[in-house]
This record gives structure tokens, C-alpha cells and sequence, in this order.
């Protein structure tokens, strides 16, 4: 990079500061925003295989959420004060560098992401960088600020000028060649994937190719992308009969939910490997999850224990007796009830009165005389 960056991103005052980031209220500027998250769903969604690589890392918050997830994710920045603030148990898998000399060999990453940083680059380096990128990696996702971007000019560190299609140009079809923008428009790109997902599941149950029940989604997509990017790649993930969303949410590959839905497995997905269950049973994983939950605490394990169930199931008994136990435990679970108003195809309003029933219960208190059995003394039985 030429000096003027170089020393730019050296100083704090960039990364907090009127020359970059600018404080907010909490006087933090470059934190691990919101946008990481979807972003990172989205790199999930394209389902890496092996090692991933993000140019331009920063502080390292993409690298560390995809550690995480369970993938073998690397950064690389300029910036050594960026590195420096990295959180420590990210450090050792950052390196300091440029992306026009990458220190790696040839196709040694299946995917390179990087994020608003190409344009950063003096004009004489970006062949180079878009050459080695092109060079370690047999795909990616490019995401740039192009040239004929409206605010291209408010950042001080923008040098190259070029609009999104000539970005487009470099990179062959395996390369993803996007707009660097804010988690709503990340979040918008992963909806769409997921719908066309559930579309492609509809469209093969027309065909008859289905010859079992499925139980698609459809309007949850923004929650259930929020959710989920809390949700690490060894916590457990307990599901309902509608699971195809959770499923590909929480990283399992979108081509072997496709064939166990195909071989009519929708409503009762598992897959061992990334700790995902189901079960088509109206609130019958509960108790499971909450054993699983006691286990890991019992155990002083790692990990996080997610129960996704219907509003029909939250207002089960088995719901509130697992919910009440787990919260006078204090157990590592997250119970995340999906609300449609509807317990099958009945308003669930309707079913149970919701918030209008009067619970006709009479409670008194008293002070037994008798132990909770016999009479409290040793009785010799002749």
C-alpha cells in the first residue's frame, strides 16, 4: 500500500476517530458491528469447506465469529495496530501482510472474503492483489465500495475509483463480485437465499418427487438470522417438524438438507456432526435439550443449548416445567418459542385464550403435622 494509507490505518484516531470511525455514544468507533453477523451468516450460507481467508481483517471480529462456527478461518491485514486490538484468542490466526504478496501457496484456501478493503489499494497494486486472491483461492466473495458509490469520495483512503462492473470483470464466475454495504442489505442478500431455498423445496413437491410431509417457512427469515448469529458451530440446536431454515442457519450444507428432505426426512432433520436434532413431536425435544443442558453444565463443558418450538408448544406443560427448571438451575439453554398465532391451522388464541383465560384455582397454605411419609417413627411389623 502506498504511505498515505499505511500510515492512516497506523493511527487510532482512524479506527476511533474523526479521520475514520467515529465515535458513538458508547465512544467506541470500529467495534464488532452488526454488519459482521450477517455477514458471516452469508459467508455460511455459500458453505465453506476448508480453510477461509479474510483480506483485509481488521481487528479480526469475521475471523473470530467464523472460529466459532467451527471454520478454519484466517485474517490478514496492513494494519498492525488493527491487529493489535484483536481479541486474544484470535491473534494466532492473523497474520500482518498486504493483499498483493499473500504468504501462502496455490489453492491452499477453498475461500477468500474480504469486505470494503480492495479499493483502499494504491491503483498499481490491484492487479496484483486481484492476481493473488485469484491465486490461493478457488472462490470467494468480493465485496467492494465501487467508484460511482454516492459517499466513495467521504473516505480519505479510497483510491480506487472503479465502478462495480469493471470490479466484475476481474474475477472469473467463481468469485462473487458484491456491493460492501450495511447489514440490512447482507441481511436482504441471506433472506434471499434462504427463500430461494424453500421455493426450490416447494417446486420439487410439485413434482411429486416428495412423497412425505414438508413443512416450509416462510417471513422468519430476519429474526432467525439474528438468532442464529449467537449461535456457535458446537452449541446445540434443538428443532421443530420446521427445521429447513435452522438447519441451513446453523452451517449444515444446503445440498444434504436437500436430499434428506427429498428421501422425506423434513420433519425430523438430524445431523450428529453439527449437533442439529428434530423432532416432529409438538414440544418433544424440550426435555432433551434440557438434559443436554444439565450435562453440559455438570460436566463444565463448552457450549450453549438452543430450543427452538412453536407458540402452540409454549403453552404446553412440559414447556413450562422445562423453562422453570432449566431458570432455577441456572443451566446454559436458550428456549426460542417461533410465534405464527397459529397452533396447527387454529388461531392459538383461540385454542388456549391466551392472556383472557381465568384460571379458576383455589391455593391455601398450611403447616403439615405428619413427615412427607409414614409417622416419622421406626415401626417393628409383626
Amino acid at each position: 500500500m502506498g504511505s498515505l494509507n499505511t500510515n492512516i490505518f497506523e493511527r487510532p484516531d482512524y479506527w476511533c476517530g474523526e479521520l475514520g470511525y467515529r465515535p458513538g455514544p458508547d465512544g467506541i468507533g470500529y467495534q464488532d458491528f452488526l454488519v459482521h453477523r450477517f455477514k458471516v451468516a452469508y459467508i455460511l450460507a455459500k458453505q465453506p469447506r476448508g480453510k477461509l481467508l479474510d483480506i483485509g481483517c481488521a481487528f479480526g471480529y469475521i475471523v473470530k465469529r467464523l472460529r466459532d462456527k467451527g471454520i478454519d478461518a484466517l485474517g490478514i491485514d496492513i494494519s498492525h495496530y488493527a491487529l493489535s486490538q484483536a481479541p486474544e484468542d484470535v491473534k494466532p490466526y492473523l497474520k500482518h501482510g498486504s493483499a498483493d504478496n499473500l504468504p501462502w501457496p496455490d489453492n491452499y484456501f477453498d475461500m477468500v472474503v474480504t469486505f470494503g478493503t480492495l479499493e483502499h489499494l494504491d491503483s498499481e497494486m490491484v492487479p496484483k492483489a486481484i492476481s493473488e486472491i485469484k491465486r490461493v483461492a478457488k472462490r470467494g466473495i468480493i465485496a467492494v465500495n465501487p467508484g460511482d458509490a454516492p459517499h466513495f469520495d467521504e473516505d480519505i483512503t479510497h483510491q480506487v475509483k472503479k465502478p462495480l462492473s469493471w470490479w466484475r470483470t476481474q474475477f472469473p464466475p467463481e468469485f462473487e463480485v458484491r456491493i460492501d454495504a450495511n447489514e440490512k442489505w447482507f441481511g436482504l442478500l441471506l433472506r434471499q437465499e434462504l427463500i430461494a431455498f424453500e421455493e426450490e423445496i416447494k417446486n420439487i413437491f410439485l413434482e411429486g418427487k416428495i412423497t412425505a410431509p414438508v413443512h416450509l417457512s416462510r417471513g422468519n427469515e430476519k429474526p432467525l438470522i439474528e438468532i442464529f448469529g449467537q449461535i456457535k458451530r458446537n452449541d446445540w440446536c434443538f428443532s421443530t417438524h420446521r427445521s429447513h431454515y435452522h438447519a441451513l442457519l446453523k452451517g449444515i450444507d444446503s445440498e444434504w438438507v436437500r436430499n434428506e428432505i427429498v428421501a422425506g426426512r423434513s420433519i425430523h432433520l438430524n445431523n450428529k456432526e453439527f449437533n442439529f436434532l428434530t423432532s416432529a413431536i409438538v414440544g418433544g425435544t424440550l426435555p432433551i435439550a434440557l438434559g443436554v443442558a444439565m450435562a453440559i453444565k455438570r460436566k463444565r463443558a463448552k457450549g450453549h443449548v438452543w430450543c427452538f418450538i412453536g407458540d402452540m408448544a409454549g403453552e404446553t406443560g412440559i414447556f413450562h416445567e422445562c423453562s422453570k427448571y432449566a431458570a432455577r438451575h441456572d443451566l446454559p439453554i436458550i428456549f426460542v418459542v417461533e410465534d405464527n398465532g397459529l397452533s396447527t391451522n387454529t388461531p392459538t388464541q383461540l385454542i388456549w385464550g391466551r392472556g383472557k383465560s381465568k384460571l379458576n384455582i383455589i391455593r391455601y397454605k398450611y403447616k403439615r403435622g405428619f413427615p412427607h411419609i409414614n409417622i416419622g417413627q421406626w415401626v417393628v411389623f409383626q
